[in-house]
């Protein structure tokens, strides 16, 4: 009798799916870039952005020429892509880091989150730096959220 409980109960436990919905979803967003932009400009602080073309990407980062020469070596091909662009808040600490995580899918949109990463023990630093992340999602017609 023992032998066939411990093999239902094993049955029943390696049936199980350690996958859950989010982890299936969150696989579209692919990783592209990260790093921290200088204070000069702010208006770089705290902003989500989906980015569907090229001409809105150059017009965006105009002004930072060394964040956009690594898409010209590493094209974007956005009729297939869209980038998610965050920034966090301008630091005045080294380590801090942002990033962007999918939270939920409805028929219209797909929403993300961002996570602000903290370092342990900084010492106050300058220049002031405002962290970003870009990830890329496969083009689509929802509505992209940012939360």
């Amino acid at each position: 009798m023992k032998p066939i409980l411990l093999l239902l109960l094993s049955m029943v436990l390696f049936s199980c799916s350690s996958e859950d919905d989010n982890a299936k979803a969150d696989s579209r967003l692919e990783f592209v870039k990260e790093g921290n932009f200088n204070d000069e400009n702010s208006s770089l602080a705290n902003r989500n952005l989906g980015i569907s073309r090229q001409s809105e990407l150059e017009n965006t980062f105009a002004d930072k020429e060394s964040f956009l020469s690594y898409f010209d070596e590493n094209p974007i091909n956005f009729q297939q892509y869209i980038l998610l662009i965050a920034t966090d808040k301008i630091r005045n600490t080294s380590g801090y880091s942002i990033e962007i995580l999918f939270e939920s899918e409805n028929e219209t949109t797909l929403i993300f989150k961002m996570q602000n990463n903290s370092p342990e023990g900084s010492m106050v630093t300058l220049p002031l730096l405002i962290p970003y992340q870009v990830k890329k999602i496969p083009k689509t017609n929802k509505e992209i959220i940012f939360q």
